[in-house]
């Protein structure tokens, strides 16, 4: 059965970029590599906002050849090249042609017909806005949220990038809520 995942990085204080959108604030190591690759290994779809969709192409269909970027930000690259694209937008006259395999979705009925034909799972990227329209319609199955142990406010991190944090406990609660129990490794006993 297909199931729609969610995929997101998120702040303590619920921001998905900062200011700027450069995403500065996001922990993006080989765990984070690893989880992406592995979700994104059972998608036949992702499915992308309007907004995002614009600021992804200043990036992701160059990135497949980048020597500038990681292997895996190519890997990405290449995956989001090679798979279909349901653009979610009122406003988008029509696909980029840098971006192969896209399609513009008018709105959430459009876009649960488009899902109904997909192989595979679809990978959910975005924010609140996709999140919410998603969940309303009933077309939500899963969430996969990167919880970064920063906060933004003001245009700037508020916890310092230099902070070390050490994960000591993780614990699900029958809410849902999760619970992340962190210890600062001070830089004086480093």
């Amino acid at each position: 059965m297909r199931k729609t995942v969610l995929y997101m990085q998120s702040t303590l204080n619920g921001q998905g970029a900062d200011p700027g959108n450069a995403m500065e604030w996001a922990t993006v190591d080989a765990g984070t590599w690893g989880v992406t690759h592995e979700v994104t290994a059972t998608c036949g779809a992702v499915v992308i906002g309007g907004r995002l969709y614009e600021e992804f192409l200043d990036f992701w269909p160059a990135a497949v050849t980048s020597e500038a970027v990681s292997a895996d930000a190519r890997r990405l690259a290449g995956w989001f090249r090679d798979t279909d694209k349901l653009v979610l937008s009122r406003t988008i006259e029509a696909p980029d042609d840098s971006w192969p395999r896209t399609e513009i979705v008018r709105d959430v009925e459009a876009l649960r017909e488009r899902l109904d034909a997909v192989d595979g799972h679809v990978f959910v990227t975005g924010g609140i806005g996709i999140a919410s329209a998603l969940a309303r319609a009933g077309l939500l199955d899963e969430l996969l949220i990167h919880l970064n142990p920063r906060t933004i406010g003001e245009g700037r991190p508020l916890l310092s990038d230099a902070l070390e944090l050490r994960l000591l406990e993780a614990r699900p609660l029958d809410s849902g809520v999760v619970v992340l129990h962190y210890a600062v490794e001070h830089e004086e006993a480093r």
